[in-house]
């Protein structure tokens, strides 16, 4: 049985009383969702540690540009952000000015 389920009843988990709710049950096997997405997600931040290192060691070059371009993206999201920002920020002063004019 695969997917989304009603727990059965609580866990414990390094410590940790954790309250019945969703579970998912990829091949049969139980794992408390937010236990699972924690842990994998900080054992690939690991990885990717590990990775830029021994690219920025073996290949600078390499890293180089994968730094660059990591850079770059970084500051076209965040030119993007701000203007969504900028932007819902007036649409709320529109709104809670009561004027009919929403942006």
């Amino acid at each position: 049985m695969t997917g989304w389920e009603p727990a059965e009843s609580s866990k414990r988990v390094k410590g940790v009383s954790m309250k019945p709710g969703l579970t998912w049950r990829p091949g049969g096997h139980t794992y408390d969702w937010c236990v699972l997405s924690s842990s994998s997600v900080s054992s690939q931040e690991d990885g990717l540690v590990v990775a830029a290192l021994w690219l920025a060691v073996t290949h600078p070059l390499v890293f180089g540009i994968a730094l660059l371009v990591a850079v770059l993206l970084m500051a076209v999201l965040t030119v993007i952000l701000f203007k969504f920002l900028r932007a819902a920020w007036r649409r709320l002063e529109t709104f809670l000015s009561g004027s009919q004019k929403a942006v």
